[in-house]
């Protein structure tokens, strides 16, 4: 994701702290999204840890227009977390591997939708 260090700026600012799950141990990473009310992510592995957050957390995943997939929407619906995403516009290039691709999100649009959610759901 080509913008998020601004992302993260703005996420900050409305009081979503942010994390590098590689810095982290699995036990760690495990009592974090057991804790989380709101886990806010790009599409990837590490969201998957979405099985550990407790039933009413809320998840809000953001995709690569290139690459969209439910996995992470059905592990939050077993788990019952409530599940948002959003697609943002990926620039595919030929022979570039999918995880290399480049992209950004709209980051007023993803501001606006968590907004949203912290409004709409206890945070606590």
């Amino acid at each position: 994701m080509r913008n998020e260090d601004a992302l993260v700026e703005r996420m900050e600012a409305l009081g979503v702290m942010p994390v590098l799950l590689s810095g982290l141990t699995l036990a760690e990473q495990i009592r974090l999204f057991q804790a989380a009310p709101l886990v806010i992510g790009p599409r990837g592995a590490g969201l998957a840890n979405v099985v550990f957050a407790r039933a009413g957390a809320v998840l809000y995943e953001l995709f690569p227009s290139h690459f969209i997939d439910a996995c992470m929407a059905r592990l939050a619906w077993l788990r019952g977390v409530h599940y948002w995403c959003d697609v943002h516009p990926a620039e595919p290039r030929p022979g570039l591997a999918i995880n290399d691709t480049p992209w950004s999100v709209d980051i007023d649009a993803v501001v606006r939708q968590a907004e949203t959610i912290l409004a709409r759901y206890d945070r606590g």
